[in-house]
């Protein structure tokens, strides 16, 4: 802009950033980060953290968690 700020130009209104992890996931840095990107420098207003965690460790049904992370969209 005039200002000499950055301005995004993307046209998208809804960003969905989808992650897995065997173990706990902290958001802090990925999501936090990919947040950051989208609304201040391509001008996507909404996010939304996807996510299935905790699917290495031993007793968890990981099918089950991933069914649990997509109906999340789906049903949102």
């Amino acid at each position: 802009n005039e200002n000499g700020l950055p301005v995004g130009l993307c046209k998208a209104n809804y960003l969905y950033y989808v992650t897995t992890a065997g173990g706990p996931y902290d958001p802090t840095y990925s999501y936090g980060y990919i947040e950051s990107l989208a609304k201040i420098f391509f001008g996507i207003p909404k996010t939304h953290l996807v996510k299935a965690e905790m699917l290495d460790i031993a007793g968890n049904d990981a099918e089950k968690i991933l069914n649990n992370a997509i109906n999340s969209v789906l049903f949102d």
